[in-house]
């Protein structure tokens, strides 16, 4: 798994924990009501004492819940469960943990029921020892969840002014060769637009801050104004696909070569707001929108979304199907 998966998938259950108040607050309240009860037990051990304090621990935990909404207790509790069990699929080292957490909020809901429908004294102690375990579990969770992320965060360095980052995921498994060549072609949109702005590759380079394989993940740094083109034709390549999608793999006629990226990306617009002087330079530019179009196809062509600066946009309709055989490249013109 890769760092930026891993990273996504803590911050989901945490911040699913953070969203689940209504449950976690009642077993917190029922949690403190048996420590009191345990406090108690231990400094009263005469049997007309212990009863005394069991009768106190049933009418504290009664009015803990006693103003409970148990719809929303219930949602809250099913909430964070779905949550924590679609992280299991990530595979990572706290997954056994999070497997018993969920066991044990199977455990409550069981124990939550009984008391609800017969709050006798014995449903009453159960429901008390399952919250203390529970709480504690979820406790322990959040600590150690935190603990994880804190280790997968990287200290943040100051970026130097004019530089931006470019963060690309795709989540798609991918051998060695293809792994440099969606590399390259990043490179490749970033060398061509530095040609067209007259910016130095010397002084501007695009530098590799993180690369993580499997499927494909990079941050990479480089000029501010490229960065920033980029961003945008990532992102407006892969709605392109993502709206012209066909279980047929095809698409509507596109003008080819520079009208084509027109199309797309609006490349001439943009490089216009941007600074670039495009009246003088048909020639280039017809060279830089069919080599920038190219190295989009062979970045996206076969992904079923892509994270560009922490933004998702979904390329693949239907997430069983291959898109290496089922979608277009950007200009594939439909036969008729």
């Amino acid at each position: 798994m890769l760092t930026y998966q891993l990273r996504n998938e803590i911050n989901k259950i945490l911040d699913a924990l953070d969203e689940s108040q209504t449950f976690i607050q009642v077993v917190e309240n029922i949690y403190e009501a048996q420590q009191q009860t345990s406090s108690a037990l231990i400094h009263n051990i005469s049997k007309d004492a212990s009863s005394g304090t069991l009768k106190s621990q049933y009418q504290r935990i009664r009015s803990c819940i006693q103003e409970v909404s148990h719809r929303e207790l219930y949602a809250s509790l099913e909430t964070l469960q779905k949550c924590i069990k679609e992280s299991f699929d990530s595979a990572f080292e706290l997954d056994r943990h999070l497997k018993n957490l969920v066991d044990e909020i199977d455990s409550f809901s069981s124990v939550y029921d009984n008391f609800l429908s017969n709050p006798n004294y014995t449903n009453t102690a159960r429901l008390g020892l399952v919250s203390q375990q529970l709480f504690v579990s979820i406790i322990a969770t959040k600590q150690a969840l935190r603990c994880v992320l804190s280790h997968l965060i990287e200290k943040e360095h100051e970026i130097p002014e004019g530089v931006k980052e470019l963060s690309v995921y795709l989540p798609d498994s991918m051998d060695c060769k293809v792994f440099s060549e969606k590399l390259n072609s990043i490179y490749v949109i970033y060398h061509e637009l530095c040609l067209l702005f007259d910016i130095s590759e010397a002084e501007s380079p695009l530098q590799i801050k993180k690369v993580e394989s499997g499927s494909f993940f990079a941050e990479l740094l480089g000029n501010n104004k490229i960065v920033n083109l980029m961003v945008d034709f990532l992102r407006l390549s892969a709605s392109h696909f993502y709206h012209t999608y066909t279980k047929e793999g095809k698409i509507k006629a596109l003008p080819t070569k520079l009208e084509s990226a027109n199309n797309v990306l609006d490349f001439v617009e943009r490089l216009e707001k941007a600074g670039v002087d495009t009246n003088s330079m048909k020639d280039e530019l017809e060279k830089t929108g069919h080599s920038i179009v190219r190295e989009l196809n062979t970045l996206l062509i076969d992904q079923s979304e892509i994270v560009v600066n922490e933004k998702q946009i979904i390329i693949d309709k239907e997430k069983n199907l291959h898109l290496s055989e089922q979608t277009p490249k950007i200009g594939e013109i439909e036969k008729d």
